[in-house]
């Protein structure tokens, strides 16, 4: 796959800016591998700072119900491009910004992304996180609920 010219720069900055989170100008092979998938699908995007520099990026998958339910059997997830984009679960599967803090400008970005979506999930602590959306609120729900929701989730 190449990449447009949009696209490659995007790529540059956003590994750019996970080596700088390592703090030790390094990434791992996942990282990587995840910057690359995100680019092909056009599921990312970058944010930038005060002074229109790149200041973080966000990755996600449209996952499908079945494979989170893999994911929970076996660990492994998004190993194929197809899986990027195969159904309605927003996964975060990766948020880094440069600094320490996330800006009030780029914050409000992230929640406008956020905002359209039914059902998303996050990994924290190695622990799969699901929310759905409920009129306003966002609600936590159990991993376990995949198992009664529609099939084209």
């Amino acid at each position: 796959m190449m990449f447009d010219e949009n696209q490659h720069r995007d790529f540059f900055y956003m590994c750019d800016i996970a080596m700088q989170a390592n703090g030790d100008s390094s990434m791992n092979e996942t990282t990587f591998s995840f910057i690359r998938k995100s680019v092909i699908t056009n599921h990312y995007h970058v944010f930038y700072g005060e002074a229109g520099l790149p200041a973080g990026y966000l990755i996600w998958a449209r996952a499908g119900r079945e494979t989170i339910l893999g994911f929970q059997r076996t660990g492994d997830f998004f190993t194929s491009l197809e899986q990027w984009n195969e159904g309605g679960i927003f996964f975060i599967l990766d948020i880094r910004f440069s600094g320490r803090t996330i800006g009030k400008n780029n914050l409000a970005e992230l929640k406008q992304l956020l905002r359209k979506e039914r059902i998303f999930a996050h990994m924290k602590n190695t622990m799969l996180t699901l929310s759905q959306r409920k009129g306003a609120f966002r609600k936590r729900v159990n991993p376990l609920t995949l198992l009664k929701l529609k099939e084209n989730v």
